[in-house]
C-alpha cells in the first residue's frame, strides 16, 4: 500500500543518520582497541589511513551512486528519449542505461564542482576530524547507505528469515552527519577530545 511504502520511507531517512552513528561508534571503539594493541610505526600508520581512505572513498563513491542515481534520474525513466544502442551483435545500451550515465556525469561534474567546500565545512566545521576519525566516518556512511541500497544484503536479511530494511534512496548528507555525529557525542562523552 502506498502508506506503507511511506512509512518505510520515513523511517529509513530517520534511520539512517542513527545507523551511520552507531556504525561510526562500533568502527571507533575498535579501531581504538586495534591502535592501543599494535606496535605500528607512525609512518606507517599514516601510509595505512592514506590507502584505507582511498579504498573507503572508492566504496563510499560506489554506494553513493547507488543511493543518489534513483534520486537524480529515476523520475525521467518513463520518458526516456534515448532509443536502445546495439554495440555488435552482442552488446545493448538501454535507454535507461543512457539516462543513468547521464545522471552519473552530472553527479561527478557536481563533485568536480562544489564537492570541496562541503567537504571543508563537514570535515572540520562540525567536529574536527583526523585523518583516522575521516575515514572512519566515511566507512560508517558507506556502510550506512549500503544497508538502503543493496539488494544483495536485503536478500541475505530475508533468506534467514529476519525483515530486511526497505531498498529507498536515503539522505547521504543525513547519513554523513549522523556518522559525524555519533563519533563526536562518544569521544566528548568520553572526555577524549
Amino acid at each position: 500500500t502506498d502508506h506503507a511504502t511511506l512509512v518505510q520511507i520515513v523511517s529509513a531517512w530517520v534511520v539512517s543518520p542513527v545507523l551511520a552513528g552507531v556504525f561510526a561508534v562500533v568502527l571507533y571503539l575498535g579501531a581504538q582497541r586495534w591502535l592501543r594493541h599494535s606496535r605500528i610505526h607512525m609512518v606507517s600508520l599514516d601510509a595505512y589511513t592514506r590507502a584505507g581512505l582511498v579504498l573507503v572513498g572508492a566504496a563510499g563513491a560506489y554506494t553513493l551512486g547507488a543511493n543518489n542515481i534513483a534520486n537524480v534520474m529515476g523520475v525521467f525513466v518513463p520518458a526516456s528519449p534515448f532509443a536502445d544502442v546495439w554495440l555488435g551483435n552482442y552488446i545493448t545500451i538501454t535507454g535507461t542505461q543512457q539516462l543513468f550515465l547521464l545522471g552519473a556525469v552530472a553527479i561527478s561534474v557536481g563533485v568536480f564542482t562544489d564537492s570541496y567546500k562541503v567537504m571543508s565545512t563537514v570535515g572540520s566545521q562540525i567536529f574536527k576530524l583526523t585523518p583516522i576519525m575521516a575515514l572512519i566516518v566515511v566507512l560508517a556512511h558507506t556502510l550506512a547507505l549500503f544497508v538502503f541500497s543493496s539488494e544483495g544484503l536485503q536478500h541475505a536479511i530475508r533468506s534467514v528469515g529476519l525483515p530486511a530494511p526497505p531498498l529507498v534512496p536515503v539522505s547521504s548528507t543525513q547519513a554523513i552527519i549522523g556518522a559525524i555525529m555519533g563519533m563526536a557525542a562518544h569521544i566528548e562523552g568520553k572526555g577524549i577530545g
